[in-house]
């Protein structure tokens, strides 16, 4: 842009600002829910005493609320500035003065480079807010501070939903209120989708509202579905391609393990989407918004609406179901998902996938992890042949075939997965294979020979958990250089571990737990990167050399369950991390030498003496602590530092146990995950309501712990990122109405509470509901709103029961 045509445009922009200095109100509408939170967050972001100009990003999803938000701290804030203006992208902006600009709904960086410009361009306290869905935006401008709109909770999006559908903020009548629940559940917490359904169902009759509920869960509300769309119509066809699978079908599943099967581009691909508010990652996994998948799904439908074997993906039972039958693949189609326990029995012929000749992603697979489910719903011929050269996902669990297929083009190949299949040898010919990465023969139970690892030689994890008939690995294991996992566990014939020879420094994890290895090779000092190994549960082995001390990188050894191990204490040099004591049934460690640890188990009788002792004994990395059937009987001193702990389970009340809760246990603010199992919390003293320090608690199990109604449960309340809750087996008459306040929390475990008559309204967020042999629920009043309560999470059931493949 030259300088005239700048100063041109500076000109039309000042007389912009004039017109618009008039201070009136921008209309936000009424019944802005939740909005004084977020004006108090924002102005706090806001630091007026600077003397330079202060940026300001909000950012989210389409439809979360940030336009309203934006209007609000503009109405609420604008006066105290020479001049302000709220101008929509498109229409422009500066000044010289101190000013308040609020650039609305940005998705170019050019267009900030051109509206919000440098921060010489305003007089000194300005204030520029910038509302965008591109988090990526604001970091190019080098914006000051960010600010997301996370969804309403669920109250806020009750008393939102209300205030449209019955101009109040309850439902007009109760017959209504299930129906509200639903809707409101559907909605997620995007205020433009509560909008929306609430304006829409304002005026209907009750099977009005069940008509269109019922339609909203296949097909998304067309103006919900414009304004989710807006983000999705800005990515390049690679990334739509990244955001369509996620959305279909790899919701939930492993950020790395996406990447891997998708390819080259996914990663970066995956971060774009990311910072378009379009999905997020919590712990490495890929989520999204309810409708934001919803919209993908219905992308995907809309190419073909007609005939399903002419879109790209497949993915619902009955379009799959469909397609095969009637052998109407098309090269079309990328990715191929067949749910086993959805379909009646049905026969693959050769000729149905012999049109998917592009196909990339093959998953047959079942919900159920039982050997009588998911079996015998798919006949697959010995003839039967993949045409497609594209294969880079192979998923077939429950594989009937004793062979892999010989007739299909594999070099593509990424991932192989045959789960419980009926495999007794992998391949014959020595065919390499350089593009895979991950073996799954996990369960495999005729599995008897590997193949030549020379023929995968960039392979990364392989895992062959319960092959019980493999009997060895063979000799040149060591040629897989970049293997990173290698997982053995109950192969329960497996006598002995190769020789490791050459650089094998990628590998960090081998777990030979319940084999029936008898010694482990001396090589094993060789990789120096190995961080776990776990010899569990293997009966036959009967030493262990000094040379796996020589494993520097080493962070947690198993070796409980070693009936034939003889002790062995090992005082390594001064440069290792850590001591160690092997006993026949488990670990202790000692001498002080804790701050690399990561778990530490106490659960052998015979630790009485072992038990951690030493007067500075600070576990300060500790993340993972179990302690059952301990014999130690010594409290836990003053200096039993567990300031990272996460994780902790305590099995059979015992002195250990006593001294931990009297330590202060409950007011470990870092505990993730809490487990109390055969432990009485009513004996006086053992627990107090300190309980609900537990703040960042997502997982609490205090089964068989003889809880009756009082101080525990209704505490349990306060622990608002509790996602597990399991009381089974405890003494109980009935559950605080509090639970309901839960409002993240999707398991809840009541089983065998023999005196339970009562369960209140439970939190809508419940997925899963166990109250089996707790027989007095069975003539409560109660049940039947637990009926109604099953009816409304019936829905999500099975989209939350997918086992980890």
């Amino acid at each position: 842009m030259d300088a005239l045509y700048e100063a041109e445009i500076i000109k039309k922009i000042r007389e912009v600002i004039i017109t618009r200095l008039n201070l009136t109100p921008l209309c936000v509408g009424d019944n802005i829910v939740g909005m004084d939170f977020h004006l108090e967050q924002l102005k706090s972001m806001m630091k007026t005493e600077r003397d330079d100009v202060y940026m300001v990003g909000i950012y989210g999803i389409g439809g979360i609320g940030k336009t309203t938000m934006a209007m609000a701290i503009y109405n609420d804030i604008s006066s105290q500035f020479d001049g302000s203006c709220f101008l929509r992208v498109g229409e422009t902006s500066i000044c010289e003065k101190r000013v308040l600009i609020v650039l609305d709904d940005v998705d170019e960086i050019e267009q900030l480079n051109y509206l919000a410009g440098k921060y010489g361009w305003y007089g000194a306290k300005s204030i520029v807010i910038i509302t965008t869905k591109d988090i990526n935006l604001l970091n190019q401008h080098g914006v000051d501070q960010f600010y997301e709109v996370k969804e309403l909770n669920h109250e806020e999006a009750i008393e939102l939903f209300n205030w449209w559908a019955f101009k109040q903020n309850i439902p007009r009548s109760q017959d209504f209120k299930y129906l509200s629940d639903c809707a409101v559940k559907y909605a997620g917490g995007l205020p433009l989708a509560l909008t929306v359904l609430g304006g829409f169902l304002s005026d209907k009759s009750i099977n009005e509202w069940k008509g269109a509920l019922k339609k909203l869960e296949k097909i998304l509300d067309m103006k919900v579905q414009k304004i989710l769309q807006v983000s999705y119509d800005k990515l390049d066809d690679v990334e739509k391609g990244i955001f369509l699978h996620i959305a279909c079908v790899f919701r939930g599943e492993d950020k790395d393990f996406v990447s891997r099967i998708l390819g080259s581009y996914a990663e970066i691909g995956i971060r774009v989407l990311q910072q378009r508010c379009l999905i997020t990652i919590f712990e490495n996994k890929l989520d999204m918004h309810d409708l934001i998948q919803q919209m993908g799904k219905e992308i995907v439908r809309k190419e073909c609406q007609e005939e399903p074997g002419k879109r790209s993906r497949l993915w619902d039972p009955e379009d799959v179901k469909s397609v095969l039958k009637r052998n109407t693949g098309t090269e079309t189609i990328d990715g191929l998902f067949i749910n086993t326990s959805k379909l009646d029995k049905i026969k693959i012929s050769m000729d149905s996938l012999t049109k998917m000749n592009s196909l990339r992603l093959l998953k047959v697979y079942t919900h159920f992890w039982s050997s009588t489910f998911g079996i015998h719903e798919i006949d697959l011929r010995d003839d039967f042949e993949l045409s497609s050269s594209e294969l880079r996902y192979l998923h077939f669990q429950n594989y009937p075939l004793k062979s892999l297929l010989t007739n299909f083009y594999a070099n593509n190949l990424v991932e192989l997965n045959l789960q419980r299949s009926n495999i007794i040898q992998l391949w014959k010919e020595n065919e390499v294979l350089k593009n895979l990465k991950v073996i799954d023969l996990s369960n495999s139970r005729d599995l008897v020979e590997m193949p030549d690892f020379a023929s995968v030689p960039n392979l990364e994890i392989l895992d062959m958990l319960e092959c019980i008939s493999l009997e060895s690995l063979l000799r040149n294991f060591h040629k897989l250089e970049h293997l990173r996992g290698l997982y053995c566990s109950e192969c329960s014939k497996l006598k002995s571990f190769p020789q490791i020879k050459g650089n094998m420094s990628n590998l960090r994890e081998i777990d030979l737990s319940g084999t029936a290895i008898v010694e482990v090779p001396s090589s094993i000092e060789h990789l120096n990167g190995l961080e776990y190994f776990d010899l569990s549960c293997c009966e036959n082995l009967v030493s262990l050399l000094e040379s796996i001390f020589n494993l520097r990188s080493l962070q947690i050894l198993k070796v409980e369950g070693c009936s034939k191990l003889e002790s062995l204490v090992v005082k390594p040099n001064e440069e290792w991390h850590l001591t160690c004591h092997i006993l026949k049934l488990g670990i202790t460690w000692n001498n002080g030498c804790f701050s690399p640890l990561d778990t530490l188990n106490l659960q052998s009788h015979q630790m009485e003496e072992e038990a951690p002792n030493h007067p500075n004994f600070h576990l300060l990395s500790l993340v993972e602590l179990s302690v059952t059937n301990s014999c130690y009987h010594r409290n836990f001193s003053d200096g039993f530092h567990l300031s990272s702990l996460k994780v902790l389970s305590v099995g059979n009340f015992n002195p250990v146990a006593r001294g931990l809760i009297f330590n202060g246990i409950f007011l470990q603010s870092s505990l993730r995950r809490l487990s109390l199992h055969n432990c009485n919390l009513m004996e006086k003293g053992i627990i107090s309501t300190n309980i609900w320090n537990l703040s960042s608690l997502v997982s609490l199990s205090l089964s068989n712990c003889s809880l009756r109604e009082g101080d525990i449960l209704n505490h349990i309340c306060h622990l608002s990122s509790l996602k597990e809750l399991s009381l089974e087996g405890n003494h109980f008459s009935s559950i605080p109405d509090s639970f309901n306040r839960l409002s993240n929390l999707r398991g809840l475990n009541l089983s065998h509470c023999k005196q339970l008559r009562y369960i209140p309204e439970l939190p809508s967020s419940l997925l899963f509901l166990d109250a089996h042999c707790s027989d007095g629920i069975s003539s409560s009043p109660s049940l039947v709103s637990l009926y109604s309560q099953f009816n409304r999470f019936e829905t999500e059931l099975t989209k939350e029961t997918k086992i980890r493949t």
